[in-house]
């Protein structure tokens, strides 16, 4: 979930009740896909396109959700201070603890910067 709309590509209209810790509710507006780009341990990887994240413009911060993350295919291991995820038994994303809050390694890419992730394959460039 995120509150920045100009992360958010192909979004679609969406309302769904969002239960937030304080029992306030807020609501999505739409969902989509976004591009994050991971940096693990100062390398930058290869970007990841994430769907299904709800836009809610309330939200202070963005959520990421492990057991979303866990049953789409990736496993994370969770030591002191750091959550690594892997898919394939490779590493592709990694959370870092500041403070008691784990945040993602790496960057969001706007929307308007789609074109800068697609894959081109060998074949096609002649």
């Amino acid at each position: 979930m995120t509150p920045h709309r100009e992360w958010i590509r192909d979004m679609i209209p969406c309302r769904i009740p969002i239960h937030l810790a304080d029992d306030t509710v807020v609501w999505s507006e739409g969902i989509g896909s976004v591009v994050f780009s991971p940096t693990v341990q100062g390398k930058s990887y290869e970007s990841l396109l994430l769907s299904n994240v709800l836009y809610v413009p309330r939200l202070a911060n963005n959520l990421f959700s492990v057991p979303t993350a866990t049953s789409n295919g990736m496993t994370a291991l969770v030591t002191n201070g750091s959550t690594t995820f892997f898919r394939d038994a490779k590493i592709v994303l990694t959370a870092t603890i500041q403070g008691n809050i784990p945040v993602l390694d790496g960057t969001t890419l706007p929307a308007s910067s789609f074109a800068l992730v697609t894959r081109v394959s060998k074949s096609l460039l002649h």
